[in-house]
């Protein structure tokens, strides 16, 4: 049985908005990654529309950011809501019963020895 996987609360450019209005503004975030403001600026838009999805390079350096300024509540909020709704929320597990698990695992062998003894 599968895991329901929700849907992000909001979606990515705006999660980026606020970790670069975190990090403090787009031009530090512009000095930070290494890229003109005008990207930065891209990246807080719909890619859907004139925006720009964040890569994943300077997504790495601006969560390195993070991890450098670990008092800094605002910062860890932003940070958080993009590595959980929009990263970790896309795996999803399976969840089986252990019974049933056992009961395969049985099945299984119950035909190799069947096979082996040519039944």
């Amino acid at each position: 049985m599968a895991l329901p996987k929700s849907e992000p609360r909001r979606p990515l450019h705006l999660a980026v908005g606020n970790l670069i209005a975190a990090c403090g503004g787009y031009k530090n975030v512009a000095a930070l990654c290494m890229v003109s403001p005008e990207n930065v600026n891209k990246w807080k838009q719909d890619a859907n529309g004139n925006g720009q999805v964040i890569p994943l390079v300077h997504l790495q350096t601006l969560l390195a950011n993070v991890g450098e300024n670990l008092t800094d509540l605002t910062l860890q909020n932003a940070a958080d809501e993009i590595v959980q709704e929009h990263i970790l929320n896309l795996f999803h597990r399976y969840a089986y019963p252990t019974e049933r698990v056992f009961q395969f695992i049985e099945l299984l062998q119950g035909q190799q020895i069947r096979r082996a003894i040519g039944q």
